[in-house]
């Protein structure tokens, strides 16, 4: 019966293969299946389980299970995608946009939103690739960045946000409109997305001065050395800013504010 199938799915010794055939054979268990496989999926010893998920049908199951419109499969899908990008296994970018962009909706839960926003910011750790796609996604990672409150959706945007200026400056002109909600995340939340912020700053300047002008502007070299200055800043986090100050530095551009 069904709770047999669940409880089979949920069983951390069944093969991956099995778990996603189940899945789409009774498709009230998508959403169960990906929950399951989730953890699984990012556990350090998961490199097994993550060649298989992607060898078979896996990235079929994780669209059916979307198209679903059950919450949990949203919720589940954006981990399992993640755990597949931090280890650098192939994403569909279709089914990578697909997900984001219900996954960063202003109307989806934090909970949500931070996830889809450590999923951008995977898919953008290894290499420039995904830039294209990603694109599309910063207008909404930025607005999390100047209204939100929540620690974690600050910490994983600006997260997202550093990793699309790390490797080429392709994405500059966009990213750009975030310097304003980066400073603001400067300012909030816990040591780590403060550290992130300042990461990303720096970033911006990292692959060319495209982004000083503006930088400069909004004052983005005096608040990270307000930043190294603050004696109550936890140490980790002056690093970073005072790296990223280095990195301001090397452009006219940047320097004087």
């Amino acid at each position: 019966g069904g709770d047999a199938k669940e409880i089979l799915i949920r069983c951390p010794r069944v093969p991956v293969r099995a778990v996603v055939d189940a899945a789409r054979e009774d498709r009230t268990l998508a959403a169960a299946a990906l929950s399951a496989l989730s953890s699984r999926l990012s556990s350090k010893s998961g490199k097994a389980d993550r060649e298989a998920f992607a060898k078979c049908a896996g990235m079929a199951l994780l669209e059916e299970a979307l198209d679903s419109g059950h919450p949990e499969a949203l919720h589940s899908g954006l981990s399992v995608l993640s755990s597949l990008a931090r280890a650098a296994e192939a994403v569909p970018p279709p089914l990578a946009a697909k997900f984001l962009g219900r996954g960063l909706e202003m109307g989806a839960p934090p909970q949500t939103q931070t996830r889809a926003a450590n999923l951008a910011g995977n898919l953008a750790r290894h290499s420039d690739s995904y830039y294209p796609t990603l694109s599309a996604h910063i207008p909404s990672l930025t607005s999390h960045l100047e209204t939100s409150s929540d620690s974690g959706l600050l910490k994983f945007s600006s997260f997202a946000l550093g990793n699309m200026a790390f490797h080429t400056s392709e994405l500059y002109p966009l990213l750009k409109g975030s310097v304003t909600g980066l400073l603001r995340a400067t300012r909030r939340g816990d040591a780590k997305g403060r550290a992130n912020a300042a990461g990303a700053l720096g970033n911006l300047a990292r692959n060319g001065g495209e982004c000083c002008a503006e930088m400069r502007v909004k004052g983005v070299g005096t608040r990270l050395l307000d930043m190294v200055r603050d004696r109550e800043e936890e140490a980790s986090v002056k690093s970073i800013a005072f790296f990223s100050l280095g990195t301001l530095a090397v452009w006219k551009e940047c320097r004087g504010k």
